[in-house]
Formats: structure tokens, C-alpha cells, sequence
């Protein structure tokens, strides 16, 4: 399994050229959670629910919407309609585990915008110094992220687009995590090799599996401390500077 070499072990071949960032619940994360948001919005258009009892469905009904798709392939760019009906879809799928609201187009509609206001969302603390450090430090910085169109535009509002050379959308570019391809793709972004990059975020599957079957260096971020001890860890953000020093 590929691991993250420490600095005496480097060869130009594996000195890290290029660090990748995952987004969401990498680098920011939505100032309340989805299942508190929906389950306001529910109630706002006449559906008592409580945040618990929405979660367990959302989170039900997020696995059952990806199973629908091949490993690799964007549920964005593929599902029938494209992005916005896959949100009204699944917006529906979770409302009806309740019953009906008022208006079920009205409160999707809501929900849509809520979720691509930037004031739904704010960076992790340590981005912005994290970022600064490491660009400082002459490395070149990109993101890899499962999301739909909607991150740019929250990537600029945080203040974040700015640190980054490339952005790779899985929306935008019709590859997903942990799809080697969209890893590859970026690393020829920069004109470097897969081995040369290195890859940070928080999901095991897409983001550290999938950047090691690319043949990328990767680290998982654990800020919880759940890892195994199988794979290489970072805890916060602030500890990646201390990997490639």
C-alpha cells in the first residue's frame, strides 16, 4: 500500500510537488448540519419532523441514490435531468419518508438554494493558514471534489479559490472519487506524476483509496481519531504542513 514517504526517504521522483485537497468536510463544511437544515425547512412547510429522525433518512437514503451508480461515474453529470433533478429527486425521496408538505416543489426549491447560499457554508479554521503555509513553501495546490456546480462559486465566497492552480469538479469533468481517471487528470494538470502528488481527505474509500489505486501519496484526515492504524493519518489540517516540511 502506498504511504507517504518522510522527508529522508525522498527521491525527486517522490518529493511532493503537488498536495490535492479534498472539499467538503476537508477543507469546509456546512455551518449546521444537512439534517438540521432539512428538517427546519420541513417544518417550515408543515411537516413535523425532528433532526434525528431526518438524519437516519437522509443518510439511508444518500447510500441508495449512490448505489445507483457505477464506481467512478459523477450521479450528477449521469442522472436523467441532470444535477437539479437529482437534488429534487432525492429531496422528494427523503420528504416522503414523513409524509407530504404543503408544497413539495416549493420546498425543494428552498432546500436548493439553501444549499448553494455561501452563508450555508464556512471553511474549517485552519484552512486559510494551512493553505498560506504550504503555498509559502513553494507547493503547488489543487482540489479533487465529488460535488456538484454549485462549489466554485462557494469556493470563492469562503475566500479559498485563491490557493489553488486546479479545481477538479466531479460534476464538471463527469469522473468521480475514487475513479483513478480524475486523479490522473489532475496530476497532468500540473505536468507532474501521480507519485509526485499527494492527496488529503476525509473519506477512506474515495479519498485515500482512491488516490492510492492512481498512485498517488496520500494522507487520510481522521479529525475524530476513528483510523485503524492501517493507513497514514493526519488529525487536523495544520499537521500536513509538518508531513512535507
Amino acid at each position: 500500500m502506498v504511504q507517504v514517504s518522510s522527508p529522508s526517504e525522498l527521491s525527486d521522483s517522490t518529493r511532493v510537488r503537488v498536495i490535492f485537497f479534498d472539499a467538503g468536510n476537508t477543507l469546509l463544511k456546512p455551518v449546521e448540519s444537512a439534517s438540521t437544515i432539512y428538517a427546519r425547512t420541513f417544518r417550515k412547510w408543515g411537516l413535523n419532523v425532528r433532526e434525528e429522525e431526518v438524519e437516519k433518512v437522509f443518510e439511508a437514503t444518500w447510500s441508495a441514490f449512490n448505489a445507483r451508480f457505477e464506481v467512478g461515474m459523477d450521479k450528477f453529470t449521469y442522472y436523467p435531468g441532470g444535477e437539479r433533478v437529482f437534488w429534487q429527486d432525492f429531496v422528494h425521496s427523503v420528504m416522503k419518508a414523513f409524509g407530504t408538505v404543503r408544497d413539495p416543489d416549493g420546498c425543494f426549491n428552498d432546500l436548493y438554494e439553501i444549499f448553494r447560499r455561501p452563508e450555508t457554508w464556512e471553511r474549517y479554521p485552519a484552512a486559510e493558514h494551512t493553505l498560506e503555509i504550504l503555498s509559502r513553501n513553494g507547493l503547488s495546490l489543487g482540489i479533487i471534489s465529488n460535488w456538484d456546480s454549485s462549489l466554485k462559486s462557494i469556493l470563492d465566497s469562503l475566500d479559498l479559490t485563491r490557493f489553488f492552480q486546479v479545481i477538479l469538479i466531479s460534476s464538471m469533468v463527469g469522473v468521480a472519487k475514487p475513479a483513478k481517471e480524475i486523479f490522473l487528470m489532475a496530476a497532468r494538470a500540473f505536468d507532474v506524476t501521480p507519485t509526485q502528488c499527494l492527496h488529503i481527505g476525509d473519506s477512506l474509500h474515495d479519498d485515500y483509496m482512491g488516490a492510492v489505486g492512481a498512485g498517488f501519496q496520500a494522507l487520510l484526515l481522521d479529525r475524530k481519531g476513528l483510523g485503524n492504524g492501517r493507513v497514514p493519518v493526519v488529525h487536523s489540517l495544520e499537521e500536513v504542513i509538518e508531513w512535507v516540511r
